[in-house]
């Protein structure tokens, strides 16, 4: 038997699923205008971590 944790959490995750995954037609175009500027920014560099 799932605890009340791990049920609240299956939901929890089944939700995000569904919105993460709500697409319309002004997202559509959004991306597509995206995409012809060359996609997701590539972001600052990362710091360098020396290991000990």
């Amino acid at each position: 038997m799932k605890s009340e944790k791990e049920i609240i959490s299956e939901a929890a995750a089944l939700l995000g699923r569904k919105g993460g995954s709500a697409k319309s037609e002004k997202k559509t175009k959004s991306c597509r205008e995206n995409g012809k500027k060359g996609g997701w920014p590539k972001g600052r560099p990362r710091k360098k971590v020396d290991n000990i």
